[in-house]
């Protein structure tokens, strides 16, 4: 068990190695380091290691999951790093809040996910207001590389996430959406908005629970024309 530490100005603020099993941390403060928390090694990854009420914030990178780690955070904050989540394992957010700088690089991704899974269960994520105007120029907020990685969203609030490319994700892995929370979801790519006018898929596109309804035809020999297919 760790508590109450304060841990700043070092390279890394805790280091996960091998064979490193249910680890619990509460009230880190970690900053000012150029990784918050580190697992290295792939040797036997660590089990259920998790963070209660503990703070991330003005570092360069928040999580590294090097080892296939299944890490936990439940109520912790992470803000004004350069990025929050780099690396592969199971990782669970839940009630956690995420704030920086808007992205000025088109591949400033705020969450890569190697391999594996991402998910938030409530909780906030926002790019901040300031320049606001120019723009946030990362290509997505998500890169999930492997075909079999994904990330999962859970009525997670959101602010600013809008794109250079106006799209959420990018690789070849896999983002499901089980609603977002927050007031009207601000700034978020479009078609994510459950809103007839702006929404791309036109004011034929609505949501419906889970799935979103659009307008679109399969064209096959011997096929049916039918609009309005469920995604």
């Amino acid at each position: 068990v760790l508590r109450n530490l304060v841990i700043k100005d070092v390279a890394v603020g805790v280091d996960f190695g091998a064979r490193t099993y249910l680890c619990q941390c509460y009230s880190l403060q970690i900053y000012g380091v150029r990784t918050g928390v580190v697992f290295t090694s792939n040797e036997d990854a660590g089990e259920n290691i998790s963070f209660y009420g503990c703070s991330i914030f003005n570092s360069d990178l928040a999580v590294e999951n090097r080892s296939g780690a299944y890490a936990n955070f439940i109520g912790c904050s992470f803000d004004y790093c350069r990025q929050w989540f780099l690396g592969t394992g199971l990782n669970q957010f839940s009630s956690c809040w995420f704030e920086k700088h808007r992205p000025e690089g088109a591949e400033d991704y705020p969450f890569d996910l190697i391999s594996g899974e991402i998910t938030f269960f409530g909780g906030g994520i926002q790019i901040s207001g300031i320049n606001f105007a120019e723009g946030n120029r990362n290509r997505y907020m998500f890169m999930i590389r492997d075909r079999l990685a994904r990330v999962i969203l859970n009525g997670t609030s959101a602010w600013n996430w809008r794109t250079a490319t106006d799209e959420l994700a990018g690789g070849a892995g896999s983002i499901t959406v089980r609603g977002l929370g927050g007031g009207g979801n601000k700034f978020v790519p479009v078609a994510l908005k459950d809103d007839r006018r702006h929404n791309v898929f036109g004011p034929a596109g609505e949501f419906e629970q889970s799935a979103i309804r659009f307008p679109c035809w399969i064209e096959a020999d011997g096929a049916t024309r039918v609009s309005a297919h469920e995604l």
